[in-house]
């Protein structure tokens, strides 16, 4: 079975997250895509982040209409913060007979050079990269380029427009929902 690997901490969950897995399904032969929720990322140990709880979800809820987009807490058995190296060496040890692409959009993998050891990576995975920028990184030989419409959305936006009706465009109907009946992202 092959896999699409999806990180990230989803705080919220967007519609732009969902159109990006569903463009690696148009443009490479896979079976599921995982979208990895991420407790803690090192590289936002100083944000506040919404409960790993709710975030899951939201997720669900958000992929609940999709057979082969699925929600993974592979990240909640580990520990914090959670680097992405150390839990693909753990997804390899549990699951040795999946194939593993990892899904990222451009503006990830011009930073990867600053995750730890970015090279495991880089060597030992396919990575399917949505071309969210104008600018393209230089290709690896393990990489792909997956054409899309530009998505102009981030979760840090959402957060900080909540209460504009716009946001709420961004959001599955009943992630916004969610959000409302929780009181998320009020400040």
């Amino acid at each position: 079975m092959k896999i699409g690997l999806f990180f990230g901490t989803f705080n919220p969950i967007h519609v732009g997250h969902v159109q990006i897995a569903l463009s690696l399904f148009k443009a490479h032969p896979i079976d599921q895509i995982w979208f990895i929720i991420t407790p803690l990322s090192p590289f936002k140990k100083d944000q506040q982040i919404t409960s790993k709880e709710h975030r899951l979800n939201m997720v669900s809820l958000a992929l609940e209409k999709y057979n082969n987009l699925l929600p993974s807490v592979l990240e909640f058995e580990l520990d914090s913060p959670n680097y992405t190296c150390d839990t693909l060496r753990y997804i390899k040890l549990k699951f040795p007979h999946y194939q593993f692409v990892i899904l990222m959009g451009s503006d990830n993998y011009l930073d990867i050079s600053k995750w730890k050891d970015h090279q495991y990576i880089l060597d030992n995975f396919q990575i399917c990269v949505y071309d969210r920028s104008e600018h393209r990184p230089s290709i690896n030989k393990n990489m792909l380029y997956i054409e899309g419409e530009y998505i102009n959305i981030s979760s840090s936006q959402i957060r900080n427009d909540i209460t504009s009706p716009r946001a709420h465009e961004l959001l599955n109907s009943k992630v916004s929902e969610y959000i409302r009946l929780h009181s998320l992202y009020n400040k």
